[in-house]
């Protein structure tokens, strides 16, 4: 097999922070749309957001292959935050549109879209 068991059980290690770290971007989106796009707070975000990648990668790293980069590592953290957009983030999207589709047709009422005229009394 390609990884020793060492090595396997630390790619999996790397792979559960890559999941985690991709359910906290879907936060982090959120916190992107709820801003209104204010500038100080998406960069503060991101900021926090890459700073605790690139801890947690390295922390892993340093305790797990002698501090040494660790290039399957950084592999399997982008494969756990791919995981998540792919299932996660598609069903937001997803749940998120049906609920506006429904929204949208119940407060459209009875109306269809073409010009009405006054009814006479």
């Amino acid at each position: 097999m390609f990884f020793k068991n060492h090595l396997f059980s630390l790619a999996l290690k790397f792979l559960w922070i890559g999941l985690v770290l991709g359910l906290v971007y879907v936060v982090v989106k959120l916190v992107y749309r709820a801003s209104k796009r204010n500038v100080y707070v998406c960069n503060f975000v991101s900021f926090c957001y890459w700073l605790a990648f690139g801890m947690s990668f390295a922390w892993l790293s340093v305790w797990g292959y002698s501090g040494r980069f660790c290039w399957f590592g950084l592999l399997f953290m982008a494969l756990g935050m791919i995981l998540v957009k792919i299932s996660v983030d598609f069903f937001f999207t997803k749940f998120a549109g049906l609920l506006y589709n429904k929204f949208k047709k119940l407060t459209k009422g009875g109306r269809n879209g073409r010009l009405q005229t006054k009814k006479e009394v």
